[in-house]
């Protein structure tokens, strides 16, 4: 319970605007990378707080053109984490996707439906929802369960865009605070909401 009380405090702070501190955060503790992705670029995670403490992972970017996650990302890696919170930040897990503009991953495949737990076969590529050839069939994909495997976080949060909910991995579903507006939104496109998604065991997700 307190792990998850410790998780759900975090969440509150990204939603509400957490305080930068000056420059790179007190809180840092290390930077590194967890993979590579099918174009050969790094996969980072970065991580703050405190070691040992309730771990917590943020995802900015799964599907590559909701890239508005990376607004936040970068707000938390200047920003003093609160005491007892391990902390690690995934600005992108699909830096293929965000570099492109596009959904998926530069074999086209929707890396949200690529994990291994309950996969099924999906499409094909150049389907927006492909689900890629086999479960965990991309380096990505790969690279993320392996790092999940080995955090163990108490809580994830995994940044969507546009679907106006927060979308836990079980229990119902709620409605977000009211819709976000910043100048420096991506692509010039109003920020009209973001979803977090609690982690479950490495499934795919519904979004």
């Amino acid at each position: 319970m307190l792990r998850r009380v410790g998780g759900l405090l975090l969440a509150c702070a990204i939603a509400s605007g957490v305080t930068p501190a000056q420059a790179q955060s007190s809180s840092f503790l290390e930077r590194r990378v967890i993979g590579t992705s099918v174009m050969g670029k790094p996969i980072e995670a970065v991580r703050l707080g405190t070691k040992g403490g309730v771990v917590v992972v943020v995802v900015g970017v799964i599907h590559g053109n909701e890239a508005a996650g990376l607004l936040i990302t970068d707000k938390l890696q200047e920003s003093v984490v609160p005491k007892g919170i391990d902390l690690w930040i995934v600005p992108t897990m699909n830096p293929d996707g965000t570099a492109l503009d596009q959904r998926g991953n530069a074999n086209q495949v929707d890396l949200n439906r690529n994990f291994p737990y309950n996969w099924a076969k999906m499409g094909k590529p150049g389907y927006w929802q492909f689900a890629g050839k086999s479960k965990a069939s991309e380096p990505e994909t790969k690279a993320i369960v392996a790092f999940m495997r080995e955090i163990k976080p108490a809580l994830g949060i995994w940044y969507h865009q546009d679907l106006n909910i927060i979308s836990p991995g079980t229990g119902l579903e709620a409605k977000c605070a009211p819709p976000i507006r910043d100048s420096r939104a991506f692509r010039s496109s109003e920020l009209r909401a973001v979803s977090t998604q609690a982690l479950q065991p490495l499934g795919s997700g519904a979004v």
